[in-house]
Order: structure tokens, then C-alpha cells, then sequence
């Protein structure tokens, strides 16, 4: 097996992840956005305290911050294997 082959398997494999991460990323950012804005409604409307929404406005803050910083690893990752490709290629 040469070793240009090895490259293009593992750079289609990080592909795939990285598809799947960003799928995963949306979704929970959809989700955990959804449920902080229905909480949020409905502490406004029954008078509740608004500092019992923090957990739920973190879940949303990480899966935003996972959302924009996993494509920037996948694409460190890709960088890597490409110049790992052309030295060796």
C-alpha cells in the first residue's frame, strides 16, 4: 500500500467526522437554544427568577463555542495530513 493511500483514507475519514461534528454542532445548538428560549418565556410569565436559567444558557454558550471551534481542529487535522502527504508523497 503506498503511502499517498494511507493519507487520502485518513483525510477522507477526518472528512466524514468532521461532517457528522458539524451535524451534531447544529442540532445541539438548535435543541439547547429552543429550550432556554421556552424556559426563559416562561420565567418572564410566572415571575421567576432569571438566574435559574444560567444552566440552561450554558448548554447553549458550550455547544456554540463547540459549534464554531471543531471546525477549526478538523481543519488543523486536514492542514497536517496534507503537508504530511506532499513530504512524503
Amino acid at each position: 500500500m503506498k503511502p499517498n493511500m494511507s493519507y487520502t483514507a485518513l483525510y477522507s475519514f477526518i472528512c466524514l467526522v468532521q461532517s457528522l461534528t458539524h451535524k451534531l454542532a447544529k442540532v445541539l445548538v438548535l435543541v439547547f437554544g429552543l429550550q432556554a428560549v421556552i424556559l426563559y418565556l416562561l420565567a418572564s410569565v410566572a415571575d421567576a427568577p432569571l438566574a435559574s436559567l444560567i444552566i440552561p444558557a450554558m448548554r447553549v454558550l458550550s455547544a456554540v463555542a463547540f459549534l464554531m471551534l471543531a471546525p477549526r481542529v478538523f481543519n488543523a487535522a486536514l492542514q497536517r495530513i496534507t503537508q504530511a502527504s506532499q513530504r512524503n508523497g
